[in-house]
């Protein structure tokens, strides 16, 4: 195309428009709109909207493809693909690698102040409680109050019977 013929296609975009008629085909299409949403059954509309979505995925990439096909499985009640199964010898490299970069996240949020160190383990808690004096309440917890309690079956023999 030349530009005479260009410039031409541009002026007839352009032209001035009668308002009007731009006014009655948009009131023309809007009741036109509202005549089809009327005639429309929740059923209709759900069937339409589901060959939309299938419309849209054939455009997806692999894994998007992936994971609308497993929620398409899911919604249909069916039991998700299982993922192939790892072999033990990359699997113990795995779990070693992860468990080793737990360790380097959590010290990495302890020098940052956001995870305080721990400090002593439960078994030592338990050893130093053990150790602790425990005065009166050694006997039992039948002391308190300064007043120690026995049952029959701490008094002597004697007095039992």
């Amino acid at each position: 195309m030349d530009s005479s013929a260009a410039c031409s296609l541009v002026a007839k975009i352009f032209n001035d428009v009668d308002t009007s008629q731009l006014a009655a085909a948009a009131a023309g299409q809007q009741q036109q709109q509202q005549e089809i949403d009327a005639s429309l059954t929740p059923e209709e509309f759900a069937q339409m909207r589901r060959d939309v979505e299938l419309l849209g995925a054939s455009a997806l990439d692999k894994r998007a493809a992936k994971a609308w096909k497993a929620g398409m499985l899911a919604r249909l009640g069916a039991a998700a693909d299982k993922a192939p199964r790892t072999p033990a010898s990359l699997g113990i490299g795995m779990a070693k690698k992860a468990k080793q970069r737990e360790a380097a996240a959590l010290q990495e949020a302890i020098a940052a102040g956001m995870v305080q160190a721990k400090g002593r383990g439960a078994k030592a808690r338990a050893l130093k409680a053990k150790q602790r004096d425990k005065g009166l309440m050694e006997a039992g917890p039948g002391f308190r109050n300064g007043v120690l309690r026995l049952g029959k079956s701490m008094k002597p023999r004697e007095q039992q019977q």
